[in-house]
């Protein structure tokens, strides 16, 4: 009992501890549950927490929780809205959701050239997001698109700065295959094909793929499909971001990309600037058997400016331009010589929009771009590789005899330019009344295209375009769209492109939040040939110089025949199939016909063409010493010969978890030529891509978590020469923090697979890093 005076501070301990611990259990807070972009009230939020206390948000987004204490955590989820955790430090708050974005809302612009959920759209968009461009180690545009389903990025050596990268959409390659900024077309091809790797990822918002003809609403070249490259538009508040990527081969071959963007935000007024830097080493690869392939070590600048200014209420002004700076340099022959490659492309857009109510508006833009490409020869001594691209001289070489028409001694330039100009004005209108969806417009423009060969001097080509499109929605949940253009150029004549499409939408199908898009489309494409298919030389040729082009000597001598515009007809049949943004699959059959292609043929010696030509350019086959001025096939030309098909289906497969997604596409191409009974260039027949991601640890600020991807193709061909089945795997650990930092670390080509051919190049395993940093 000596002891029994201890128990009353122990008693009276646990008695306060107690009512302590349970005046904060028997809190009552409240609060209301907010939009964070719109800021408006959240109906039917559920608000659980650590203790068990579930409730849900009202009509009004308010709540109200009993028998919970301070600092414990709630959580709070709602259906298209990102899942977020609290903690309560006080008794009346707010919380702000994220919107989540369910894959059947994504807005896409390009099929129809107004802004459309991809489930009301009526053709098959495929799309990559600016979150899949900034967590991947993309170098430049066509290794983006080369990710994307059911599209194929080859080298190219018949193009661009160098060894380029060419598209190929449902086995149409590059020249049949438009492509655009922001809606509006690019330049930048050589001899037709646009290099993808002069196109810079930084400050692209997404990139939006259209399968397919669509010259009914953008004209020539849209014969086989359209990539549309939408760039970021000012943000909402004044704001940085960066991203660096860096790759290594085991020869530390290295290549480094650095983009920067800058946003400011005023009452009336909105601006970007966006600076990119790229510098790549290249690579020089040889095999046992001699075969040499070789990228071209280069450094390149892009720089962007977009401002948005709201005059008044109805009216507002765009600006937008983009300046690409580019050199590239690569070895020649027994690399003691070097060929350089200097390529410059800007594009400046201004843009004045009258709104007329809430569904009509009416824009007028003027559209101007130039594309100069130069290229010319250098010398140097032998060495391991060349690097320094201002170390070198520029200067003229001899010719050999008979080579490109000149005689011995005389200086063949070591410049060679080209330049080409678009000027383009467009009015355009859109509107919405009741079930009625439509889009009318008109443009006109003059292309202007500049060579140094033997042609010589500036050529131009007047176009004038009206284009229609009109939707009709029906209560049942089916749609019909037409369209049509009529576009005439005073070099091709004039030309009509219809489309029709056929869709069905079905929601809350298989279950809750889902829906259902069939869709069928028939359209026929057109495309003009291009200026540089005309008047183009070959760069290196074992016969005299080739003369390609059924324009280049009209100055000289008759032409025969007279060229015209290729034309195609595309169907696209499928249904596509959203569940929220859980799961998404889609399903496509596809047919091309394509008429009057052009091909490269002999000249036809009984011609006055011929006879002309030989009698204005006296040379013939060079073989040796000998020279046969009487071989046909010592000059080529450009004829519509060609009649090409390609066929196959498509499967895509996407599927997103809590912790992590999966998807799987494969696509089954067959290409011909029907006229030579030849399979094409670069279309392999099976191509299979998987990706997966997974959060490994997953904090209330902080994700890790690896991924992995794989590619095969098969049954691709090159000339007579079938080439080897491709295999890549790709694995990368990220780190995510908040939504301020992101950093990847990764290895490509794990197998260190490893290809030397003229159209399809590997260089084997490559290590990267990215890092993405905003506030």
């Amino acid at each position: 009992m000596k002891y029994a005076w201890l128990c009353v501070p122990l008693l009276m301990g646990l008695f306060l501890g107690t009512a302590s611990g349970n005046s904060e259990a028997l809190i009552t807070i409240s609060g209301r549950v907010l939009d964070s972009e719109t800021g408006q009230p959240i109906a039917g939020a559920k608000l659980v927490s650590e203790r068990g206390a579930k409730v849900h948000s009202a009509e009004d987004g308010r709540f109200q929780i009993t028998n919970v204490a301070l600092g414990e955590k709630l959580a709070v989820s709602s259906l298209g809205y990102e899942m977020k955790t609290v903690a309560i430090a006080s008794k009346t708050f707010e919380i702000r959701l994220a919107p989540r974005v369910f894959w059947m809302n994504e807005m896409v612009v390009t099929a129809t050239r107004i802004e459309r959920r991809i489930s009301d759209s009526p053709a098959l968009t495929e799309f990559v997001h600016e979150k899949e461009l900034r967590e991947n180690p993309y170098e430049h545009m066509g290794e983006a698109l080369d990710d994307a389903p059911g599209l194929y990025v080859n080298d190219d050596p018949r193009s661009g700065v160098g060894y380029a990268k060419s598209l190929n959409i449902q086995g149409m390659d590059r020249r049949r295959i438009l492509v655009l900024v922001d809606g509006r077309p690019v330049f930048g091809n050589y001899a037709g094909r646009i290099d993808m790797a002069t196109f810079d990822v930084g400050g692209v918002e997404r990139i939006e793929v259209v399968k397919g003809p669509s010259s009914s609403l953008y004209g020539s070249g849209a014969i086989g499909g359209v990539v549309n490259i939408i760039t970021q538009k000012p943000h909402k508040s004044t704001g940085y971001s960066t991203s660096l990527v860096f790759k290594a081969d085991p020869n530390w071959n290295n290549t480094i990309h650095w983009s920067h963007r800058f946003n400011l935000k005023r009452p009336n007024t909105a601006a970007a600037l966006s600076l990119a830097i790229n510098t790549r080493d290249g690579y020089y690869l040889q095999d046992d058997d001699g075969n040499v392939a070789h990228n071209p070590v280069s450094v390149g600048y892009d720089i962007g400016v977009d401002i948005e200014q709201t005059l008044t209420p109805d009216f507002s002004l765009c600006v937008n331009g983009q300046l690409t700076l580019q050199r590239a340099q690569k070895h020649g022959l027994n690399r003691s010589s070097a060929q350089n490659f200097d390529l410059r492309r800007y594009a400046v857009n201004p843009s004045l929009t009258y709104r007329m109510g809430d569904k009509t508006a009416c824009t007028f833009s003027l559209y101007t771009t130039r594309y100069k490409h130069e290229s010319y020869q250098t010398y140097v001594a032998y060495g391991d590789r060349i690097k320094e691209l201002d170390a070198l001289e520029s200067r003229p070489f001899e010719a050999i005899q008979y080579i490109g028409g000149f005689d011995k001694g005389e200086e063949i330039p070591g410049l060679k330019r080209q330049n080409e100009d678009l000027t383009r004005g467009e009015l355009m209108v859109h509107g919405e009344r009741g079930a009625l969806l439509w889009v009318a417009g008109g443009d006109a423009g003059q292309k202007d295209f500049y060579t140094d060969n033997i042609s010589g001097g500036w050529k131009n080509r007047k176009e004038q375009s009206l284009f229609g499109q009109i939707e009709r929605a029906f209560a049942s949940g089916f749609s019909v769209l037409g369209g049509l253009r009529y576009e005439h150029s005073d070099a091709y004549g004039s030309d009509l492109s219809p489309k029709l499409a056929i869709s069905r939408k079905q929601t809350d199908v298989l279950r809750a939040h889902d829906c259902l898009v069939l869709r069928a489309s028939v359209a026929k494409g057109y495309r003009a040939p291009d200026f540089k298919e005309l008047y183009y030389e070959l760069p290196i040729s074992t016969k005299s110089m080739a003369i390609i082009g059924g324009e280049l000597l009209r100055e000289y001598a008759p032409w025969e025949p007279r060229l015209k515009p290729e034309v195609s007809l595309g169907l696209n049949a499928g249904p596509e199939y959203f569940w929220m943004d859980r799961v998404h699959v889609h399903a496509n059959l596809f047919w091309n016909e394509l008429w009057d292609a052009l091909q490269f043929t002999s000249f036809d010696t009984s011609s006055e063409t011929y006879r002309k030509m030989v009698e204005i350019f006296p040379r013939g086959m060079y073989s040796g010493a000998v020279t046969d001025s009487t071989a046909s096939e010592y000059t080529k030309t450009v004829t519509n010969v060609a009649r090409v098909r390609t066929h196959g289906a498509e499967l895509f497969v996407s599927i997103r978890s809590q912790h992590g997604q999966a998807s799987v596409s494969y696509t089954h191409t067959y290409a011909e030529d029907i006229t030579n009974k030849e399979r094409l260039e670069n279309k392999p027949s099976d191509m299979l891509k998987l990706k997966a991601k997974r959060s490994i640890v997953r904090r209330e600020s902080l994700v890790f978590g690896v991924g992995a991807s794989y590619r095969f193709v098969h049954g691709e061909w090159g000339g007579e020469e079938a080439f080897p089945d491709q295999h890549s795997l790709d694995g990368h650990l990220f780190l995510h923090w908040k939504k301020a930092y992101k950093v990847t670390v990764g290895v490509q080509n794990i197998t260190d697979h490893k290809s030397i051919s003229y159209l399809r190049q590997l260089p084997g395993r490559r290590v990267y890093v990215t890092n993405n940093l905003s506030f």
